[in-house]
């Protein structure tokens, strides 16, 4: 499965898979479903509302809204849809960066033609002989679809385990930070046990918990990397996590 390196401030490298064009596919077919309900709802309550004018304008009306919905949902939702979110997938630049909006708007002029005109076609063969799972409006923008999740491995529940004698979070405002977040913390502690472990990690170590505790509002307690492990145990006790 390919993957995409993102490389956090902290310079700490977060490897995501590629989306899979399954996931893309199901995605799809949710955004089609939502777009027509749009479309539908619009065009009914304005047909209701002024049953003697339904006339071309209402139609253009109604599918405005349906024509940006894509631009508009990866625009306002980072490089997702509602189709996307549920899939946990989203756009990114292919240097794992956040997609900027003209990317957006690249993606959003060819999928008329790779996907509306073609049925999808040009999209999925594109996609599927592509290593980054990359149609054309991706390669035109420099994009990719990557899982939101990042993949599990070892290192993902080294600090899962709970402790029994343990009454609640020692940091209950972890609730503020994301799982990408979070993932630094882990991918941090990590380094630190490794056979190869850099002689920055105590430097690197000392900005991801600074910027973690900067983010929860909270002092760091103990030493940065103690605080690493703390932010991810709790965590883990607030999103029910077993290991």
């Amino acid at each position: 499965m390919s993957t995409v390196r993102i490389d956090t401030a902290q310079n700490v490298a977060i490897e995501y898979e590629i989306a899979s064009v399954g996931d893309r596919i199901i995605a799809a077919i949710l955004d089609s479903v939502i777009v027509a309900s749009v479309f539908l709802i619009i065009l009914l309550s304005m047909s209701i509302a002024l049953p003697a004018q339904v006339t071309e304008w209402v139609y253009l009306v109604a599918f405005v809204p349906a024509a940006f919905y894509h631009l508009l949902c990866e625009t306002l939702m980072n490089g997702q849809s509602i189709g996307k979110r549920i899939m946990k997938i989203r756009v990114v630049q292919t240097d794992g960066s956040e997609a900027r909006f003209g990317s957006y708007f690249l993606r959003w002029l060819l999928r008329f033609v790779e996907i509306t005109i073609c049925y999808g076609s040009i999209a999925l063969v594109t996609a599927v002989v592509n290593r980054k799972g990359q149609r054309l409006g991706d390669l035109a923008a420099g994009t990719c679809v990557i899982k939101v999740k990042q993949r599990t491995r070892l290192v993902d529940t080294i600090y899962s385990e709970l402790e029994s004698a343990a009454e609640g979070p020692v940091y209950p405002q972890v609730a503020r930070l994301s799982d990408e977040e979070v993932g630094i913390a882990r991918e941090v502690i990590a380094a630190t046990n490794s056979a190869r472990r850099s002689p920055e990690i105590n430097r690197i170590a000392g900005a991801a918990a600074l910027k973690l505790s900067s983010r929860m509002g909270v002092e760091i307690q103990g030493s940065p990397l103690g605080f690493l492990r703390t932010v991810v145990q709790d965590y883990n006790r607030i999103n029910g996590a077993t290991g």
